[in-house]
């Protein structure tokens, strides 16, 4: 039977995005008003998780509060703490007559279509009971992203920008009517921060302190591949929910309603996983994802909330990075024809030898992706023709005039490689040793997130260590008091080895408090300010080398120093080997020498090493020794990842 003929607005809102909405077709009179709030109250849906949801509330019954920060998506003044009022305002605009002279697109219906949708539907009122105004704008949006699909997108460590360190995650809607068509055509959807400053400090206080604006933003995939996958050399993982078509439709409908609205950003809870969480949750009313995250909320960590939910994931795909995609290149040719490749990036006129036309091919196709990442900024931005262009197009015509096609890469990605796969983000820790200066001692330890370079690799960038919040407690023999042998704010390092295809230097950076124990400073509390850069290489596939020129500067008032000065800066060389035995067991050690010309001593040194054996991806042991001038020590300890 053919449904009864509605306007362009209302069929969009109740036959596309109304999903589930139940038609009373043989009451065809619509409720009054009171009564509608009458039959509101006694199901108490203002109370209802769904609605909760709509309205972002978080909180109890007498409590509640709204994150949305942007009062335009309110109805009622109170709104932004009381459901129950804005579930009454939300009805008695629904059902509001036209007005001809109002704003196109202003009537609730327009602006609210997914809060429509639920309520006509837990009201079991006729379609044909609401108003009709005309909604060109919603429409405009609903034709252009024509939503099929939702897949939880995470694009992988960047530690290059202090906003992707941690990683990001967005979503890709599949549009309807694209089967079989570039997944490139679909539409991107993320949470970012509106940024209004390129300085970094000021770009941390406000990102900690929820100064910036937060929104939802919509854009073509493609443009988030050119972004992350290009521009970034980082791999997306994208993660396809098995939602229902009506679940689509609702999050979809949802998501136009935030768009006119913000949410004050925090960078370390209120930040792209959350607020995705928060928007995907609107569909799943069994599934509270939102109460099963914790301080601070990663982005890894979301991914890893979805992925733990039964049978919300229905399939997993990596799309490499052209960084990746280089890589799997390099692999398939021989020492001889990577030097070619090399030379070819820099000089595409240069002569390939007698290599079979498919060897060739190869050989060009790395040349060309390793001129894609050298260049990647000025050919993503479309700028004038530059060198970057000049190579390319030379290598291009080259690479034409084979006529042979490339051969198709396994971008499988190997077991662990899953950003869910590896060890929880925030670790602690427990266990005891002995050391020359304290004697026997008790150790405690713990971090918030993320990752160092004795973990296991799995799930992690393997050369990275993004650690936030890293500390050690101690009590010893010698002592009544607890005493904080480290507890630094951040621990970053990139170790980038080098080859004829990676140029990037390899850095270290931490900030924080930390002991030292030298005839200067004698088993003192120092603040420390310090910076490392260099250069990484592979020795053979398990064995990373690593060597840096470091500067810090310490700070404290039992340090000892010429001149009265209570600070002392120290520069010298510093360097390492990590050996991976397989993915659960890691060998680091590292050794640094300073000269200190502002210390009552003229050098310290200071060597550690690590062997640390993952049990399980929850579980570690890890055993630590070090030698500094004055003391000399040794630990074992149970790590717990979570």
């Amino acid at each position: 039977m053919q449904q009864r003929r509605l306007s362009r607005a209302v069929e969009v809102v109740l036959a596309a995005v109304v999903l589930c909405a139940t038609s009373a077709a043989s009451n065809a009179n619509a409720l009054d008003a009171e009564r509608r709030l009458e039959k509101a109250r006694a199901l108490h849906l203002s109370a209802r998780a769904e609605w909760l949801r709509l309205g972002h509330w978080r909180g109890h019954a007498g409590d509640w509060q709204s994150e949305v920060d942007g009062p335009a998506f309110f109805l009622s003044p109170s709104g932004v703490a009381d459901p129950q009022a804005e579930l009454e305002a939300t009805l008695s605009a629904m059902y509001a007559p036209v007005d001809a002279s109002a704003t196109p697109g202003s009537h609730a219906l327009c602006r609210f279509p997914a809060r429509a949708a639920w309520l006509s539907r837990e009201l079991a009122e006729p379609p044909d009971a609401l108003p009709r105004p005309q909604c060109d704008a919603f429409e405009s949006y609903w034709r252009s992203l024509a939503p099929r699909s939702i897949s939880l997108v995470f694009s992988s460590y960047y530690l290059n920008n202090p906003a992707s360190a941690f990683g990001h995650t967005f979503l890709r809607f599949g549009r309807e009517g694209h089967a079989g068509r570039p997944e490139l055509l679909d539409n991107g959807v993320d949470y970012a921060a509106n940024v209004d400053s390129g300085n970094a400090l000021v770009y941390a206080f406000k990102g900690l302190t929820g100064q910036f604006a937060g929104q939802f933003h919509r854009m073509p995939f493609f443009y988030k591949v050119r972004e992350y996958n290009d521009f970034e050399s980082r791999d997306l993982w994208e993660y396809e929910l098995a939602l229902t078509q009506d679940q689509v439709r609702f999050v979809a409908a949802h998501l136009w309603e935030l768009g006119s609205t913000h949410f004050d950003y925090w960078y370390l809870d209120e930040n792209c996983g959350y607020h995705i969480l928060g928007l995907l949750e609107v569909g799943l009313p069994d599934r509270p994802l939102i109460q099963e995250t914790r301080f601070p909320v990663l982005p890894v960590d979301t991914v890893r909330l979805i992925a733990a939910q039964p049978g919300l994931v229905s399939s997993v795909r990596r799309r490499p990075s052209l960084r990746t995609t280089l890589r799997l290149r390099v692999n398939e040719l021989s020492h001889a024809e990577r030097d070619l490749a090399a030379d070819l990036a820099g000089t595409p006129s240069s002569s390939i030898g007698p290599l079979a036309r498919d060897r060739q091919a190869r050989v060009l196709d790395a040349a060309l992706d390793l001129v894609d990442i050298r260049y990647a900024k000025e050919l993503i931005r479309e700028t004038p023709k530059t060198e970057g262009h000049r190579l390319k197009q030379a290598l291009l015509e080259r690479r034409a005039a084979l006529g042979v096609p490339s051969p198709a890469l396994d971008t499988t990605p190997p077991q662990g490689a899953r950003p869910d796969e590896g060890h929880g983000t925030a670790r602690v820790g427990g266990g005891g040793g002995v050391s020359q200066a304290m004697g026997t001692f008790v150790e405690f330890e713990g971090r918030l997130a993320l990752h160092d370079l004795a973990d296991s690799p799995w799930g992690h960038p393997p050369d990275a260590q993004l650690e936030f919040l890293p500390t050690r407690l101690r009590f010893s023999e010698r002592s009544s008091l607890p005493h904080i042998e480290d507890a630094f704010l951040v621990r970053i390092a990139s170790l980038t080895p080098l080859s004829q295809f990676e140029r990037a230097l390899s850095w270290r950076v931490r900030t924080g408090v930390t002991t030292l124990r030298d005839a200067g400073c004698p088993a003192c509390t120092v603040a420390t300010v310090d910076w490392s850069g260099g250069v990484a290489f592979k020795l053979g596939q398990p064995l990373t080398a690593f060597a840096m020129a470091d500067a810090g500067l310490q700070a404290s008032g039992a340090l000892t120093a010429r001149h009265g000065l209570p600070v002392r800066l120290g520069v010298g060389p510093s360097g390492g080997l990590r050996l991976r035995m397989g993915a659960h067991i890691t060998g680091l050690v590292t050794a640094d020498w300073h000269w200190l010309p502002l210390g009552q001593v003229n050098e310290t040194t200071d060597v550690s090493a690590t062997l640390r054996w993952a049990l399980t991806t929850h579980l570690a042991l890890d055993a630590r020794a070090r030698i500094q001038p004055s003391a000399r020590e040794a630990s074992l300890s149970l790590l717990s990842y979570f």
